[in-house]
């Protein structure tokens, strides 16, 4: 349908056949790939844009411990809706807002921790954890589903260890309202 965009035929009644379908019969394929990067320019912009400004509201640990209760919040509202998909994509939003807003400011916040020299050991540290636990959390949901009873039961696993990182979390946001600009 869209000619030299791509080589592979839409499949008629999925939703992206009908999409392509749809809009390659009424508009010019390029009116088609505009509408994509607009689409695709707005899918981050809403979540990006409020990180740099959260330091100046709420000083960068106490919007670190919001971003880390968002995620907290959306991984209990995921997994407590008893399998209704609306809980899952509300929970998801809402956790989605806090990764964007904790995820944004603490690697700022690793660097000025960590000594120049060990600021890669620092970063390195920071993204071990990400990226290892998230390869776990892939790795584990199916198997936890099934032992667990289903995929909400699944979401809601991940449940004690947010807990766990507010709680670490606590004395250092007190700490900076005590003491701000340290």
């Amino acid at each position: 349908m869209l000619g030299a965009v791509t080589t592979r035929e839409p499949t008629h009644g999925t939703a992206s056949g009908v999409v392509g379908a749809a809009a390659g019969a009424r508009s010019a394929p390029w009116v088609l790939v505009a509408a994509i990067a607009l689409v695709a320019a707005n899918l981050r912009t809403p979540m990006a844009s409020l990180p740099p400004l959260a330091e100046a509201v709420l000083g960068a640990e106490t919007a670190i411990g919001a971003g880390l209760g968002l995620v907290l919040a959306g991984l209990v509202l995921r997994g407590s809706g008893g399998g209704a998909v609306w809980s899952l994509y509300a929970g998801t939003f809402v956790a989605g807002a806090g990764i964007a807003l904790a995820g944004t400011l603490l690697p700022g916040l690793v660097k000025s921790v960590f000594p120049a020299r060990r600021s890669g050991l620092g970063t390195g540290l920071t993204m071990a954890a990400m990226m290892g636990l998230a390869a776990v959390a892939s790795a584990t949901s199916v198997p936890l589903a099934d032992a667990l009873g289903g995929w909400s039961r699944s979401l809601l696993a991940w449940v004690p260890l947010a807990v766990l990182a507010a709680v670490a979390w606590m004395p250092v946001a007190r700490a900076a309202r005590r003491h701000p600009g340290r």
